[in-house]
C-alpha cells in the first residue's frame, strides 16, 4: 500500500495565540485570535489560487469587520502582504505538482501509448521563502466585551474599535493602568 506523505500549511500565531491580520481598504494590521474562521480565509484563499473543476463554486462565508474603518469582508480578505504571498508562491508549487502529475500519467500507461513523445521532469522540492517576518508595529490589547473575544490594536490608535466578529463599535476609554495587559494575560 503506497503511504502519502501529509505536509502541513498554515497560519503561524504568537506566543498568545494570535495571528496577524490587514484591513484590505485601509491597510491597518491588527491582530485576532486563531481559529476556524482564519484557516478558512487560507483554505479560500488557496481555492482561489488553484484552478479546480468546482471554481464557480464559493463557500458562503460569514463576513468580518475591520476593526478601524468598518468595511465587511470575506475570510481571505483579512490576509497580510506576506501571508499572501506565501499563500501565491505555495499555490504556483503545488501547480506545478499538478502539472507533473498529469504529464507522467501516460508513462505508466506504456501499453496504450509506446511512443511517448516527451519526458515529464519533476519539479524542483518545495522551498518556503528564506528570511522571517519582520516585525510588525506595536499592539496593545482590546477586550471584545460584546462577543467575549479580544483582538490587538495599533498602540497608537485613539478613534471607535469595532469587533471583528460582530462590528459592534467601542469607544477607547480611559482605563486604569495595566489593565488591559492584564485582561489579555488572564485571557
Amino acid at each position: 500500500m503506497a503511504s502519502v506523505e501529509v505536509e502541513r500549511f498554515g497560519l503561524v500565531a504568537d506566543g498568545l495565540g494570535f495571528v496577524d491580520r490587514a484591513c484590505a481598504v485601509c491597510a491597518r494590521p491588527f491582530q485576532v485570535s486563531l481559529g476556524e474562521y482564519e484557516a478558512r480565509g487560507l483554505l479560500r484563499a488557496l481555492a482561489h489560487a488553484l484552478p479546480h473543476a468546482n471554481d464557480g463554486e464559493d463557500i458562503d462565508e460569514a463576513e468580518r469587520v475591520c476593526p478601524y474603518c468598518g468595511v465587511l469582508g470575506t475570510p481571505d480578505a483579512w490576509l497580510t502582504a506576506e501571508q499572501r504571498a506565501a499563500v501565491a508562491h505555495r499555490a504556483a508549487h503545488w501547480q506545478r505538482e499538478v502539472r507533473y502529475v498529469q504529464l507522467a500519467w501516460p508513462r505508466h500507461r506504456l501499453g496504450d501509448n509506446p511512443r511517448l513523445t516527451y519526458l515529464p521532469v519533476p519539479p524542483a522540492p518545495f522551498a518556503a521563502k528564506p528570511g522571517a517576518p519582520a516585525p510588525g508595529p506595536a499592539m496593545r490589547a482590546f477586550p471584545l466585551l460584546c462577543c467575549k473575544g479580544r483582538q490587538r490594536i495599533l498602540d497608537g490608535w485613539r478613534g471607535p474599535v469595532r469587533c471583528h466578529h460582530c462590528g459592534c463599535e467601542h469607544e477607547i476609554a480611559p482605563h486604569a493602568p495595566g489593565l488591559l495587559e492584564r485582561l489579555e494575560r488572564d485571557g
